[in-house]
């Protein structure tokens, strides 16, 4: 899904990143700048460039369950894909983002 304005970009010249979909760990992309993703939207096209992604991120089961919210940014490079992970440990909420293409670290921290 593109989440840029103007004409669409050739692949090569865009980012993707997406969610992650585990099943006790969720890292859901709720907003890139400013922009709401609805929840069933995975993954997103942007540009390349400094951007701001707000991430969901639920852990446990139904029931069991936590949620928190962080704020990351990240310089996306083109051609490359992101992907959003995160965890939840009471009440301490992390998210990070990994370059998959390279599979680095390049927002946020692993707990």
């Amino acid at each position: 899904m593109q989440s840029y304005e103007g004409p669409k970009v050739p692949p090569e010249s865009v980012a993707l990143i997406k969610s992650s979909f585990g099943m006790i760990d969720l890292a859901r992309i709720s907003e890139v700048d400013g922009k709401a993703r609805g929840f069933t939207e995975e993954f997103a096209e942007i540009l390349p460039g400094e951007h701001i992604v707000k991430v969901q991120v639920r852990s446990g089961f139904v029931g069991a369950e936590y949620i928190g919210n962080k704020t990351l940014s990240f310089q996306a490079r083109a051609g490359h894909s992101y992907k959003v992970e995160g965890k939840t440990k009471r009440e301490d909420t992390f998210a990070w983002i990994v370059d998959e293409t390279t599979s680095e670290v390049v927002a946020g921290k692993k707990p």
